[in-house]
């Protein structure tokens, strides 16, 4: 995870709260030795709860207001489709800066991303949980019955 990403993403203002949640998940899959983030549409929508449909939705607006950019990839080969590179360019190396609702550019204060956002291990997996199976009676685990 890219930190000044997720405090970038963290920071951004005049967004419905499923397309931030895309953002954030997004910047939190960003590779912060490499700068790659190819999530797959799939594994977005298992992380955010959302279908694929409302995930390309909500990467629609986000490309549209130009907090990302989507760089479709294909194999050179075969021409198959690879996944989908997205890129921050408004997510600087000096550190997040925030768009307002009405396109500005502002420099968040130092205290709007916290700092255990900046360091240390990232509390959310780029990887979507998994699922926890039943019994062999289809009962959930956990729940009592009765």
């Amino acid at each position: 995870m890219a930190y000044n990403t997720l405090a970038w993403a963290l920071a951004q203002r005049g967004l419905k709260p499923g397309t931030k949640l895309v953002l954030i998940h997004l910047a939190n899959c960003r590779n912060h030795a490499t700068g790659q983030c190819n999530p797959s549409q799939k594994t977005l929508a298992e992380l955010c709860e959302m279908t694929v449909s409302s995930i390309n939705n909500h990467l629609r607006i986000l490309v549209e207001r130009g907090l990302i950019k989507r760089v479709r990839q294909f194999d050179k080969r075969t021409g198959a489709a690879r996944s989908t590179q997205y890129l921050f360019p408004e997510a600087t190396a000096d550190g997040p800066k925030a768009t307002s609702s009405r396109g500005r550019k502002q420099i968040p204060p130092e205290s709007s991303a916290p700092s255990s956002l900046l360091e240390g291990p990232s509390p959310i997996r780029c990887t979507p949980p998994l699922k926890r199976l039943g019994d062999k009676t289809g009962r959930e685990p956990g729940k009592e019955h009765g």
